[in-house]
């Protein structure tokens, strides 16, 4: 992984409310080599919350695809091969700048602020 100055490394990515629901995370693989390229919130939510997927989270991902407050995270580049739940949370936490707040079968993401 490259870091820039701007990215905050001592934030936490992924707030863990509900302490079964993030082992599960853990155990749950996820879809085998996604890979985007400059994608938005709307590419990258139907994957994380997809039924008819053969490797999924089976939870609810929150905000949904048109709401306004996604249109404020970062675009996505990343490619990840054998990935948990848990590591496909922490790429995307990364690649758009937003942290997840883990609650039960729910995730919330939420963009960080980067005001410093």
């Amino acid at each position: 992984l490259l870091f820039t100055p701007a990215d905050p490394l001592d934030r936490p990515r992924l707030i863990v409310n509900h302490d079964s629901t993030a082992e599960r995370l853990k155990k749950k693989p996820f879809a085998a080599g996604p890979v985007f390229n400059d994608r938005n919130w709307a590419v990258l939510h139907p994957i994380m919350t997809r039924r008819i997927m053969p490797r999924r989270l089976w939870m609810t991902v929150k905000p949904g695809v048109n709401a306004p407050v996604s249109w404020h995270f970062y675009r996505a580049s990343f490619a990840g091969f054998d990935l948990n739940g848990w590591e496909a949370l922490e790429l995307i936490a990364l690649a758009t700048q937003t942290e997840f707040a883990i609650d039960r079968n729910c995730l919330t993401a939420r963009l960080i602020d980067r005001r410093r």
